[in-house]
């Protein structure tokens, strides 16, 4: 993977910023991807989050 301009890009990302770096960076990319694409992803992080709390205490 590390031979394509976006594995190299990627390899980057994660030597500098390391692991927490690179979870918070593909959740801005998403956020903005689901945006771009005319979704609401403030909804979309909202009802994830509920389920998860659901899950949690088992509603």
């Amino acid at each position: 993977m590390a031979v394509t301009p976006i594995g190299i890009a990627i390899n980057a990302i994660t030597r500098t910023i390391g692991p927490l770096g690179q979870i918070a960076f593909v959740a801005i990319a998403a956020f903005a991807l689901a945006a771009f694409l005319g979704y609401d992803p403030i909804a979309i992080a909202e009802s994830w989050i509920q389920t998860q709390i659901r899950g949690i205490v088992g509603v």
